[in-house]
């Protein structure tokens, strides 16, 4: 994974936002575990 600011989180965003019924459940887990990483690393980034 790699977190180079908040362009990259927004796209991340765009990836992951639509979960669809398709995805199996650990394919959601796996990205909402994810998506909290980045919201950690990016608290920390403020200034």
């Amino acid at each position: 994974m790699f977190c180079s600011g908040q362009e990259t989180h927004k796209d991340y965003k765009v990836l992951t936002l639509p979960m669809r019924s398709d995805l199996s459940n650990n394919e959601q887990e796996y990205n909402f575990w994810l998506d909290s990483e980045l919201d950690e690393k990016l608290k920390g980034n403020k200034p």
